[in-house]
């Protein structure tokens, strides 16, 4: 029995032309021997790590959208995407990480029995379910489900929250190594001016509960029952792209984030679990005709069923906001117990948008009753 092992994936470009991502069948011991099944594919990718340089250097890559008939002139464009392990350099050899286990793997094309809903939505005592074959994949921790972060529980019992948490983070350890990234996205309106841009820094996510169910509903074409779930250290959206002065700031600090500090915005301690479909509400990709007669895709999140009457709930935390910098002397809002009044210490102070305990955002029991969204010309 071998195992796939992907070593490195550099991606200078995108679409235009892709690295080929080297790789090795390599023996399994006999306790993954043992713990192999046969069912589905599932992929351990070890040292993963994609990397392009900045936009408008030598080995950067961009995907750009036209955003009307005339080429050049009005667009949106992706470019500098990076993954790699947390508290490496991107692009380097020591960068790449370790996402699944042979126990967790990235795993596709189980082949499993399901019972999808077939009656009325709209009749409450109308609960008929039918048999199908749905085909799942899952990312590393699919079985691990989201920790309750709330202000509440954190208040309740802080020691008992915090051993939580410690354990939440050791079993997401065990199936991935923590990885950072970058993007960044432009906006070009009349071929030359810069209306937006964006550029993106995230540090330190893992998934977890993360899977899909892909199946046939009739008269809906392709259905997707699953969900995602991602944890964040930190997320940081810059408007301006990084300086000398900047770039030198970065170094002094240890700070990942090379973008000047009063144009960021970070969150820290992000926890997003969403549910994208159930077998009860899938959600579909299917194609409708407008009233022209042209073809649009559709996205649908079918209703709720009556008789099921609550969806599964989607939750999101977010511990922390910092506008520019952590300690922004601004956003003081008094002086902790036992610190001197006129202290040089910044961590002598409270900050708005940064609670000692609990969560500055909590958007909790989100559920979607019916969702539809279909493609139009402009």
């Amino acid at each position: 029995m071998k195992k796939l092992v992907l070593h490195y994936i550099n991606l200078p470009f995108l679409l235009g032309a892709l690295s080929i991502p080297s790789y090795a069948l390599e023996a399994m011991d006999d306790s993954e021997l043992s713990s192999t099944t046969g069912e589905g594919i599932g992929v351990i990718v070890d040292n993963l790590s994609i990397h392009s340089e900045d936009k408008g250097t030598p080995g950067d890559f961009e995907i750009v959208l036209d955003l009307s008939d005339t080429p050049n002139q009005d667009q949106f464009i992706f470019s500098e995407l990076r993954i790699h392990k947390t508290g490496t350099v991107s692009g380097t050899a020591e960068s790449g990480g370790n996402f699944g286990t042979v126990d967790n793997p990235v795993f596709l094309g189980d082949l499993r029995a399901a019972e999808v809903f077939t009656g009325n939505a709209n009749d409450i005592t109308d609960s008929t379910v039918s048999v199908t074959s749905v085909m799942r994949s899952e990312f590393p921790g699919a079985n691990l489900t989201q920790l309750d972060r709330s202000t509440k529980r954190q208040k309740a019992n802080l020691a008992g929250y915090l051993e939580a948490a410690a354990n939440f983070e050791a079993d997401l350890a065990q199936v991935s190594d923590k990885f950072t990234a970058h993007v960044r996205f432009d906006d070009l309106i009349g071929g030359t001016s810069n209306n937006f841009r964006a550029v993106i820094d995230i540090e330190g996510f893992r998934f977890y509960g993360t899977y899909s169910d892909i199946f046939a509903t009739a008269g809906h074409g392709v259905s997707i029952a699953g969900a995602t779930g991602v944890y964040i250290d930190e997320l940081t959206i810059s408007t301006a792209l990084p300086t000398v002065a900047s770039n030198q700031a970065a170094v002094d600090n240890n700070d990942y984030v090379t973008t000047p500090v009063d144009s960021r915005l970070t969150f820290s301690g992000i926890d997003i679990y969403t549910t994208l479909g159930t077998y009860d509400q899938p959600l579909t990709l299917d194609n409708v005709k407008d009233e022209a007669g042209n073809n649009q895709l559709q996205i649908e999140i079918s209703p709720l069923p009556a008789s099921v009457g609550i969806a599964p709930k989607s939750n999101i935390f977010v511990k922390s906001i910092y506008f520019g910098e952590q300690y922004n002397s601004e956003l003081r809002t008094g002086l902790r117990d036992g610190a001197i009044s006129g202290s040089t210490n910044p961590e002598d102070y409270h900050y708005a948008f940064q609670p000692d305990v609990g969560n500055t955002l909590e958007i909790r029991g989100m559920e979607v009753q019916h969702l539809r969204i279909t493609t139009m010309d402009i």
